[in-house]
């Protein structure tokens, strides 16, 4: 704690300095910059840190004995037990972030904006289309797996989803999957 205040004193001393300085002088260039966010790092899930792709929201997932949450910039989400490690995905255009989290009595579901989803038994990272609209994920249920796009499960029930999918075809209306059947 006292290491962190005397860096933090250090900082401010030093921009305090340079608030006097004729910019033209400095041997580097002085740009402002914004608060993205606050994080505890005693508590931060490394895996966990995503930047929006302009890189102006910052999405970080904290937990310390199952009490994990995500924090948007300065939001805090809501409590769950776990979130899933290198969940936490923004959408293309940056404005929606999305991210797994296990329940307490044992499910898992995504969270695409505070909005939660149906919990499974497990659940894979949220892919969004190129345009941001639409979203996709693999859930499993009863041992079986099955593809969710927008909310609402495909009828076709698989042994088994290749990690890495499914993903948005160019069209971004029609999802594709590796599947694998048992004959």
């Amino acid at each position: 704690m006292r290491k962190s205040l005397a860096c933090a004193l250090m900082v401010l001393t030093i921009l305090a300095a340079l608030a006097g300085c004729d910019r033209r002088s400095l041997p580097f260039k002085v740009v402002s910059e914004t608060l993205v966010a606050e994080i505890d790092f005693l508590s931060l899930i490394p895996e966990c840190i995503r930047a929006s792709p302009d890189c102006r929201r910052l999405a970080f997932a904290e937990g310390l004995a199952s009490n994990a949450f995500v924090m948007t910039g300065q939001n805090r989400g809501k409590v769950y037990a776990a979130i899933g490690k290198d969940s936490v995905v923004f959408s293309p255009d940056g404005s929606q972030v999305a991210y797994t989290a296990q329940l307490r009595g044992g499910g898992w579901l995504n969270v695409v904006d505070g909005t939660e989803a149906i919990a499974y038994t497990g659940v894979g990272r949220v892919v969004f289309s190129p345009d941001g609209r639409h979203t996709a994920y693999m859930a499993e249920r009863e041992g079986k797996k099955l593809v969710v796009k927008d909310g609402e499960e495909e009828a076709s029930r698989y042994d088994g989803i290749i990690e890495g999918t499914p993903v948005f075809r160019s069209e971004e209306r029609r999802v594709g999957k590796e599947c694998r059947s048992r004959w």
